[in-house]
């Protein structure tokens, strides 16, 4: 499991997260985001680590190199930007499934309804990261120095294969998510 996918039952608010005064300089739907997402790098899957380090030494190389720039820049903006597509559908498809009686349920079962979307709202988050991360690294000049390319580089692609990495844990949750929702169109309760 990852960070996103199995965090505990929250008993704070988002206003009293951790998070809060790390982003003191952004805006309030900023800040509610990272609390919500509970960024937690010591329950990653593994992969989530190999493939971002892969990432970074690739985008890095790349980045010095210099040869294949626009290819790679042209590729990972498109991978990107799937995956960005794909995340807001796996949203979609979930969210379509809260219906009152399904939270209802969840509430009685003790549950937040926000764990089964974190994995999606990490994945979208790492993506629209690694899109501004690709948009800068496209506007320095190849001519650049070697160092600003290289750095520029390494981080696009360390958040590129970060993103490429959490799709994983959350089809995970979609999997898992399908049928709770039909064990919880069984139970019967009373409208209110």
């Amino acid at each position: 499991m990852t960070a996103h996918t199995d965090a505990p039952q929250e008993k704070e608010s988002a206003g009293s997260c951790k998070f809060k005064r790390f982003l003191q300089w952004s805006s309030k739907p900023v800040q509610d985001l990272a609390c919500t997402i509970t960024f937690r790098p010591s329950k990653f899957w593994v992969g989530e680590y190999v493939l971002t380090i892969v990432g970074a030494g690739g985008g890095a190389w790349v980045g010095v190199d210099g040869r294949p720039r626009e290819l790679v820049i042209l590729a990972t903006s498109a991978l990107v930007g799937v995956i960005i597509g794909a995340v807001i559908a796996g949203m979609a498809i979930q969210t379509a499934g809260f219906d009152r009686t399904f939270l209802r349920n969840l509430k009685a079962a003790n549950k937040n309804p926000i764990k089964y979307l974190r994995p999606f709202l990490f994945t979208a988050s790492a993506g629209v990261s690694s899109a501004i991360a690709i948009l800068v690294w496209s506007a320095i000049p190849p001519t650049a120095s070697e160092t600003a390319n290289g750095i520029i580089g390494g981080l696009s692609g360390s958040l590129a294969m970060l993103t490429l990495a959490s799709v994983f844990p959350a089809l995970n949750t979609l999997v898992a998510f399908i049928p709770l929702l039909s064990a919880s169109a069984e139970i019967k309760t009373e409208e209110k």
